[in-house]
């Protein structure tokens, strides 16, 4: 890989490209190893948020956003989500169905802030995680 793609490139596809893959002890495949950059303490944590019937944005924007996942764990309610600088609206956008209606962005994620709204009043049973 070149190092201009390499730029591009998701945090295993850098370390198989630096090398930094090796064989495990007893060859059950490759072990990861990985580089200080990938490590990010502060990112991958469970995010408890609340869904009201007004439009907001629930998440910021994020440049360096490279995984999301969004879940509705409300056995009532329904949220729709947008992405970017429009409001969300009832019947727009990713529509997260009651009782665990989820998305989950992994390939092209958008860095762009994420407005919720819901179709009650107080939805505080949604659950986030990003890297």
């Amino acid at each position: 890989m070149q190092p201009a793609a390499l730029l591009n490139a998701k945090p295993r596809e850098r370390i198989q490209a630096q090398g930094m893959a090796r064989e495990s002890v007893g060859g059950n495949g490759p072990s990861r190893i990985f580089a200080t950059e990938d490590i990010k303490p502060e990112r991958g944590i469970t995010v408890p948020l609340t869904v009201t019937a007004a439009s907001q944005e629930i998440i910021p924007a994020d440049a360096n956003r490279t995984f999301l996942f969004i879940q509705n764990n409300d056995p009532l309610g329904i949220v729709y989500v947008s992405f970017g600088g429009d409001a969300a609206a009832v019947n727009q956008g990713f529509r997260l169905a009651p009782g665990g209606g989820a998305i989950l962005l992994d390939n092209h994620v958008p860095t762009a802030r994420v407005h919720m709204i819901g179709s009650i009043a107080n939805n505080p049973n949604v659950t986030s995680v990003s890297a």
